[in-house]
């Protein structure tokens, strides 16, 4: 199975990650929930890849992640509430994603095609959680708050999911259109915002460590 070198990169990132999440595990509590999703994405994500290769339709296994992706960040920012004030919005946003994907799929049972609508919609309400918390957040203890490991992951989801809202809402439109020059373009475009996203994850592990936050 052969892997290009830019999914390489990005499997590399999350290991990576996944590596420091265990490190930290335990003195890290309030990032847990992103040392749990980080395994558990690299995981799907060579699923996926063993789908290809089988030439099998992976479009399934995006839909269950996508419940599950949503579910940790908002219990990533409901963990780290204190912080900034984010009180219990962070379960509230996830009621309503859920109460939306519920009514996408009323309409759309179709899991054989990729969750473009599903994806914007958690997209929406991460973006709607990284403002509010960056906004919101206060220093402690005489550190800054890039000295925060919270201000890098929610930095790190603003550019995410603002760099791939259109093009994964869109994606089923021009798969239609043309099928292969939409997978390519949505790879290179979700590849940039990938490396992106896990690097602001690496360093706010790791910048975690001179924080008591």
């Amino acid at each position: 199975m052969h892997i290009q070198t830019k999914f390489l990169v990005y499997y590399i990132l999350i290991f990576i990650g996944s590596i420091l999440g265990i490190v930290f595990f335990r003195t890290k509590r309030n990032l847990q929930s992103l040392f749990i999703l980080l395994p558990i994405s690299l995981s799907t994500e060579l699923f996926v890849e063993y789908l290809i290769f089988k030439s099998k339709n992976f479009y399934p296994v995006y839909h269950v992640y996508e419940v599950v992706d949503c579910f940790f960040f908002c219990l990533l920012f409901q963990k780290n509430k204190q912080q900034s004030g984010l009180g219990n919005l962070p379960a509230f946003a996830f009621l309503i994603f859920l109460v939306l994907i519920s009514i996408i799929y009323v309409f759309n049972p179709d899991i054989s095609q990729y969750p473009s609508l599903q994806y914007s919609t958690e997209s929406f309400l991460l973006i709607v959680l990284s403002l509010k918390f960056l906004w919101s957040i206060e220093p402690q203890n005489g550190h800054s708050i890039v000295n925060t490991g919270m201000f890098w992951i929610a930095t790190g989801l603003i550019l995410f999911h603002s760099g791939i809202f259109i093009i994964n809402g869109s994606y089923n439109f021009l798969k239609e259109l043309s099928s292969p020059n939409a997978l390519i373009l949505k790879d290179w475009i979700n590849m940039a915002f990938n490396y992106i996203l896990y690097t602001f994850f690496i360093v706010g592990i790791l910048c975690q460590k001179s924080s008591k936050i």
